[in-house]
């Protein structure tokens, strides 16, 4: 793990001293690669990302969304999409998951991604007998219609930049869970109710079934979650603020 982020910094070194412009997904990105790569501050935009809403828009009946790929409709579902890489840290969704199945929860775990890590999860999940509650799918395209099938979107990564899955979460209205992390606070917002702690799997499982099953909860982290989805950009302004990179970037060059 820290010898790919190491790499990764020595990769990002030299591409900067090769470009015009360095766009980075949050202010407190900006400062540290300005800090980190020397970069000259004027080069550095903060350009955060954006989902087409065309597209990421809530289910007109979660149940059809279900019943759409092959779910049972009166499921209770968990979903994650991600790699199946340690960044993103799906073993700590197969404790939470064996948690909930202890407890007597009715829900089951849908997986979407492809990764190095598919053999240690499948491992995990078959040495704690939770094999037929828990689904590795794979690669799903396009994801949107898994997406809007979810009861609520996990992502319990050990770090991130600026997930897309949670801005599409947003944009479909479907609760999180996240890790306390800074990539997740920074499209969440620090007050999210979803938030736990990397190291707390007992506090990750109260979360999700509170998700599941407590309505009070549910509706309170739906309507913080509007709130900050009305704060994101929008997809047309993220176009627009990306043609004005370029144009100032062809301009410098002629």
């Amino acid at each position: 793990f820290n010898r790919e982020r190491r790499r990764r910094w020595w990769v990002m070194r030299l591409l900067a001293r090769s470009t015009a412009s360095q766009i980075v997904l949050s202010e407190q990105t900006r400062i540290d690669l300005i800090s980190a790569l020397k970069l000259s501050p004027e080069t550095c935009i903060v350009i955060s990302n954006a989902v087409d809403e065309s597209i990421f828009k809530p289910a007109e009946d979660k149940a059809s969304a279900k019943g759409c790929i092959g779910l049972e409709k009166a499921s209770l579902c968990i979903g994650g999409i991600a790699s199946l890489s340690p960044q993103k840290n799906h073993i700590a969704t197969v404790r939470m998951m064996h948690i909930l199945v202890r407890q007597g929860c009715e829900a089951f775990c849908v997986i979407c991604g492809e990764g190095d890590m598919r053999p240690s999860l499948e491992n995990e999940i078959n040495r704690l007998q939770i094999g037929c509650r828990f689904r590795l799918v794979g690669n799903q395209r396009p994801i949107v219609p898994w997406l809007k099938a979810f009861d609520v979107l996990v992502l319990p990564s050990n770090w991130e930049g600026q997930p897309m899955v949670l801005l599409q979460a947003l944009a479909c209205d479907v609760p999180i869970v996240a890790s306390n992390i800074e990539g997740n606070r920074a499209t969440l917002g620090n007050a999210h109710p979803g938030l736990f702690s990397l190291d707390d799997e007992v506090s990750y499982a109260q979360r999700v079934r509170a998700c599941l099953e407590d309505p009070v909860f549910r509706a309170g982290l739906l309507a913080y979650q509007r709130e900050q989805w009305l704060r994101q950009k929008r997809f047309k302004n993220y176009i627009a603020d990306i043609c004005t990179v370029y144009q100032r970037i062809l301009k410098s060059k002629s």
